[in-house]
């Protein structure tokens, strides 16, 4: 789930870029493939939940670790709900936004939080985490600074829409480290 959140937000920008429209519809299409991961996802955390022989095979240690993982889980499906709301709008757009650039850079930064939120959970990295959380907050600062500049433009609706996916994404990898935090000091108890 991972790889195709992290794919679908990195073509989303390139598409945004290129004004790519085949790609952008490759990205909605690949939104399914989000929902029946996470889909996948709930149904084995509550069989985790139901067979502690199976929560052992699968890393588990305490039930409750899988209320964190599925708020991880719903974080990332919703990550893959924005990149394809992304997709959506850069379809709408009649034309090239002037901020492409900014945009571009706003999003790799949200992506960077969303990759290193993931990694600092698989590492139990506290320290990573809560920079990623930090980091995050400067996305969505980011963002209202572009939108702000941007204003100027006839329209700027979609890419409006655009910016706000952008910093939820950014907003979901600070949960995702959140959560990884709240994961790691129960392992400490």
């Amino acid at each position: 789930m991972t790889g195709l959140i992290s794919s679908m937000h990195e073509d989303a920008m390139h598409a945004l870029r290129s004004n790519d429209s085949e790609l952008a519809k490759d990205i909605i299409q690949r939104d399914d493939e989000v929902d029946r991961f996470y889909l996948l996802i709930v149904r084995q955390l509550k069989a985790a939940i139901e067979s502690p022989g199976l929560s052992e095979k699968i890393g588990i240690t305490h039930p409750r670790e899988c209320l964190g993982y599925r708020l991880i889980a719903k974080s990332m499906e919703r990550i893959g709900d924005h990149a394809e709301n992304i997709a959506r709008n850069i379809l709408e757009l009649d034309h090239e936004a002037e901020s492409v650039d900014l945009i571009c850079e706003m999003g790799v930064l949200a992506h960077d939080v969303v990759m290193r939120a993931i990694t600092s959970l698989s590492k139990n990295d506290m320290k990573d985490a809560n920079r990623v959380i930090t980091d995050a907050a400067e996305v969505v600062t980011m963002g209202i600074a572009i939108e702000k500049e941007i204003r100027r433009e006839c329209d700027i609706t979609e890419v409006s829409f655009i910016l706000e996916s952008l910093r939820r994404i950014a907003e979901y990898g600070a949960d995702i480290a959140e959560i990884s935090i709240n994961l790691g000091t129960e392992d400490l108890r």
